[in-house]
């Protein structure tokens, strides 16, 4: 396994995990903002 392109791997995984974060975070207020 090529080191290099586990470390890029790596970093996009947690771009990813990051992005779903703040997906998820902006619908939930969203969603608070929606009900209130």
């Amino acid at each position: 396994m090529d080191k290099n392109l586990a470390r890029k791997n790596n970093r996009a995984g947690l771009l990813i995990t990051a992005v779903g974060f703040v997906m998820f975070g902006l619908s939930f207020v969203a969603a608070a903002l929606y009900v209130s």
